[in-house]
């Protein structure tokens, strides 16, 4: 039996002092898919540094301060053809 294949990714909800919630619009097989930024954790990155390169990378922000963690979600199966299993662990900025 073969190992199942798990992508592990950092998301953040991103609020503003109006607590509107930054959403981001990408593509998907065609479909526009609308989510929080973020994206994979690479090889020895932490949670909180790869969430800074993706906030950096995605939408500008810098994050500096650790931001707390509120939700783990489990995706299976994912909508991702290429992965068995989502793991995504969102952050409140």
């Amino acid at each position: 039996m073969t190992e199942p294949r798990l992508r592990y990714c950092v998301r953040a909800l991103v609020v503003d002092e109006n607590e509107r919630v930054l959403l981001c619009r990408g593509d998907f097989n065609g479909l526009p898919v609308w989510g929080t930024p973020g994206g994979g954790i690479e090889d020895g990155e932490s949670h909180v540094i790869a969430l800074r390169r993706e906030l950096l990378e995605e939408v500008g922000l810098s994050l500096t301060e650790e931001p707390p963690h509120v939700w783990h979600q489990v995706v299976d199966p994912p909508v991702n053809p290429d992965f068995d299993v989502i793991i995504n662990d969102y952050y409140l900025v």
